[in-house]
């Protein structure tokens, strides 16, 4: 019979749980709680899931882009002109202004630290809303409610 013991060192070389950051799944957001389950799950695979370094720009003002983000993890910063506008975390979403009014942003975005975004493409979110039409007018609202909300 063997027993099973902990060295001083093994439990040194552990990693606090407090330091490993959480990210939810879009699934888990609320802001999608008024979808059913199916299509909660239906707009996750549409996305992507994407890590965006520290002081890395996601969106530039005047750049062309074709998505729509949400914050899974971490903290973005809109500017336009060195003015600080808003800070996005999670939960919340950015790009919608370009994704309602196409076709150049109109402010930067930048990660303050690390962020995990989830990322929708244009032309997937109209793959999406043709597939789930009632789950994708939800999306439009959403949109539309930020982007109103913004101005």
């Amino acid at each position: 019979m063997s027993t099973a013991s902990t060295s001083p060192d093994s439990a040194a070389n552990a990693v606090p749980a407090s330091t490993v950051p959480v990210v939810p799944t879009l699934e888990d957001l609320a802001l999608f709680r008024d979808m059913a389950a199916d299509d909660r799950h239906a707009l996750n695979l549409a996305g992507k899931t994407q890590t965006v370094a520290a002081g890395e720009l996601l969106i530039e003002d005047g750049g062309h882009h074709d998505s729509l983000f949400v914050v899974l993890g971490g903290q973005l910063e809109v500017t336009r002109d060195a003015e600080v506008l808003a800070e996005i975390g999670v939960g919340q979403i950015c790009g919608e202004m370009e994704m309602l009014n196409p076709p150049y942003s109109t402010a930067n975005v930048t990660a303050i630290d690390e962020c995990v975004v989830w990322r929708l493409t244009r032309e997937r979110m109209r793959q999406f809303m043709e597939t789930h039409p009632k789950a994708g007018a939800a999306l439009m609202k959403l949109m539309a409610q930020t982007f109103a909300a913004r101005l």
